[in-house]
């Protein structure tokens, strides 16, 4: 298991390489497109309170293999201000935990960065390609993604969402032809109707020889853990 400093590093590096790049103050700021503004750029965490605990549901499935199911908690330890949050995390357990260390202040999400982290790096060990590789790749797709309105049930209630879907090595020549990676499929939903505003996360893959890999976040309940 990687210590916190250690997941620290890689979590800001990845939220630095992901999001868009700042360009000198003379020059006009880069224009977004809304699947780069809620993704990394959003303030998703203005209808949480202190001591709020979010309950996301983990999901694997994988050919051949048992399914796995766990659970990743996010806790509004302390409110800084309207938008700024401070948090505690426990990502997955036993063998499977990451330990990220709390976050200060934050404005967006980061449950969406550290499902990423962790995708990539197992992407990494699974075909000793550098972990920066990854991070590039799926930062750019951001700048050519699907965007579609939708609706989800949230409880009893049927809520409008915003459906996000990349797919970031299909034009990567290195990557697409490792058996299953051209057509991964990274899908997002967010909706300002569910507490953080992050519904779902979905990454799915499959190979030529019929082996599919699928994992999913999906936002299970809120309640007070303090």
């Amino acid at each position: 298991m990687m210590p916190k400093s250690g997941l620290l590093t890689a979590l800001l590096t990845l939220l630095a390489t992901l999001a868009p790049t700042p360009t000198l103050a003379e020059e006009p700021a880069p224009v977004l497109n809304r699947a780069q503004e809620l993704v990394f750029m959003g303030e998703h965490l203005r209808q949480t309170h202190q001591g709020q605990q979010l309950v996301y549901d983990f999901r694997r499935h994988a050919t051949g293999e048992p399914d796995k199911t766990d659970q990743v908690l996010m806790t509004v330890t302390r409110v800084r201000d309207e938008a700024r949050r401070d948090l505690a995390f426990e990502f997955l357990s036993g063998a499977d935990r990451l330990d990220f260390p709390d976050a200060q202040g934050y404005r967006g999400n980061p449950i969406a960065v550290q499902f990423l982290e962790r995708d990539i790096r197992e992407m990494a060990k699974r075909t000793g390609t550098p972990i920066a590789h990854f991070r590039n790749r799926i930062r750019r797709s951001f700048s050519t993604p699907q965007i579609s309105e939708t609706r989800i049930t949230v409880g009893d209630k049927l809520v409008d969402a915003t459906e996000i879907t990349v797919t970031p090595f299909s034009q990567d020549p290195g990557i697409a032809k490792l058996d299953g990676y051209a057509g991964k499929e990274y899908l997002f939903v967010y909706s300002d109707q569910v507490p953080g505003d992050l519904f779902r996360i979905r990454t799915r893959m499959s190979g030529a020889d019929g082996v599919a890999l699928e994992e999913e976040l999906r936002f299970k309940r809120s309640s007070d853990a303090l």
